[in-house]
């Protein structure tokens, strides 16, 4: 079945679809690589998230990420629970039996940031291990959220998808208001973003700074990220026109990685300030993926649509 409870000692058994069953990609009736793919958008997939209490979203999220996998082989998935109340874990089991993919699970203490770099640590340890395992065979890591903020346009993942020569991490957009500014960085809103930290996410763990009032109003508009970019009169980047914004770290509900670049870059939780404070995951993440690749380009994709 694939599932694994813990995060150690993981082997990979010849399940139906896995790498090493037969009609996985290295057994008898398998394929891989652009061979795999029968005609559809080359380049294998591993799709990965962490999920507590997303019972009521899953449903969701696996119809669309069956839409998006439909017509693409090879295709392997890795999940993370902890700590969930409901029926996340058992949803999750259920949706990769069958299926190429493991579940890892464990409960986990410590801040709200703490735990879901550990959770997306695990994920992209996985992603790491399948890269080495099996060599050239899945190019990109889909990181997606497994909560009501999944909604993706999957034209847009496969359009993206398409235009992966444009980009080496793309990042989602929404379609109605860019929402993730605790995860947004830019050249030029670097240190100035710590003022806003607590009032974009609205975490009582995250104190005031001196001087600044704990009003979520007065978080910045996304031009504040942009000057000169035009976007001071929208909510969201808009779809048409410029397709690229070069960034320093985002996320929005989603991103697109291409696996060549993750090797030993991990999430942290926090950062110094004089003390640990709470800092959104995905900020060290890419700032660790930059600093082994100076050269890759870091991207919101305006055209690729996680949800409104």
């Amino acid at each position: 079945m694939g599932v694994f409870g813990g995060l150690k000692g993981l082997t990979l058994p010849n399940w139906p679809n896995g790498p090493n069953g037969p009609n996985g990609p290295n057994g008898p009736n398998g394929t891989s690589g652009s061979d795999g793919n029968k005609g559809g958008p080359t380049g294998g997939l591993i799709i990965g998230g962490t999920a507590r209490d997303c019972a009521p979203h899953l449903p969701r999220v696996f119809q669309l990420l069956d839409e998006l996998t439909r017509d693409r082989r090879p295709v392997h998935y890795v999940f993370y629970e902890s700590n969930s109340e409901d029926d996340t874990l058992a949803l999750l089991r259920s949706f990769v039996a069958g299926r190429d993919g493991v579940v890892f699970t464990e409960r986990t203490f410590g801040a709200r940031t703490e735990r879901i770099a550990r959770g997306r640590n695990a994920v992209v340890a996985h992603v790491e291990k399948m890269c080495r395992d099996f060599p050239g065979r899945y190019e990109f890591f889909v990181n997606v959220d497994m909560d009501d903020r999944c909604k993706m346009d999957v034209a847009s993942v496969h359009e993206c998808l398409r235009r992966s020569d444009e980009w080496d991490v793309a990042t989602a957009n929404q379609s109605e208001e860019y929402y993730d500014r605790w995860a947004l960085r830019t050249a030029a809103m670097g240190d100035m973003y710590d003022g806003f930290s607590h009032c974009i996410i609205g975490y009582s763990d995250l104190p005031a700074p001196p001087g600044v009032p704990c009003d979520e109003h007065i978080v910045p508009p996304i031009s504040a990220w942009f000057p000169g970019a035009g976007l001071e009169q929208t909510r969201t980047f808009p779809r048409r026109g410029r397709a690229y914004y070069e960034v320093v770290s985002g996320f929005g509900a989603l991103a697109i990685y291409k696996t060549a670049l993750l090797r030993g870059a991990r999430y942290s939780g926090t950062k110094q300030r004089g003390v640990a404070v709470p800092e959104c995951e995905h900020v060290p993440f890419h700032a660790a993926i930059k600093a082994q690749n100076p050269h890759a380009r870091i991207v919101v994709a305006a055209y690729l649509i996680s949800g409104p």
